[in-house]
């Protein structure tokens, strides 16, 4: 969403655009897949917003106990949360536990306000577009349409990927960069 607000106010500013596992605005209607989860998922961060005060000191002492044990990432890997080489993930997981909730929320909702699907058939730079093919927050669905809206966009889907591919599967993420940008910015 930066990148592509960052394209619809400054475009000369921008050479190329790389949206890795990103949505494009309305987050929390494009999150999950679904019309529930459309509906669910304001409500949900809306009570994150309002209870995070007290929520956060009962529940999470437990998770950061977790976070920072061995069994974390065998346990999120096992639940397929997670692929590739995720060795990252537990420090992720850890600094996510140390977020401010209240805030947080706050910036899920402005990031839900927010919305580029009108600035798509505008973007005139060469852009990649990836999807983790496992991610369940911003589906490669949305990748997809992304995709599809900007003149011109390459896509790749990671098959094994989930919202964290970048972190999963470091290398073949630098790799597909590199050779965008080797073909497309010359």
């Amino acid at each position: 969403q930066v990148s592509l607000e960052q394209y619809r106010r400054r475009p000369e500013t921008v050479q190329a655009l790389l949206l890795l596992n990103g949505a494009h605005g309305k987050v929390l209607e494009r999150s999950m897949g679904g019309k529930l989860a459309a509906k669910l998922l304001p409500l949900f961060i809306k009570g994150l917003g309002n209870f995070a005060p007290y929520i956060t000191p009962l529940a999470f002492p437990p998770l950061k106990l977790f976070a920072h044990s061995r069994a974390a990432l065998p346990v999120i890997s096992g639940l397929g949360l997670v692929e590739g080489n995720p060795h990252a993930i537990p420090t992720a997981l850890q600094s996510v536990l140390e977020l401010d909730y209240s805030h947080y929320a706050r910036l899920v909702a402005a990031a839900h306000a927010h919305d580029t699907e009108d600035m798509l058939h505008t973007v005139k730079v060469p852009t990649l577009v990836t999807s983790g093919g496992r991610d369940i927050i911003t589906t490669p669905a949305v990748g997809r349409h992304v995709a599809a809206g900007i003149p011109g966009a390459e896509y790749h889907e990671f098959p094994r990927g989930t919202h964290y591919t970048v972190m999963e599967f470091p290398d073949e993420v630098a790799q597909v960069v590199r050779d965008f940008m080797e073909r497309r910015l010359k």
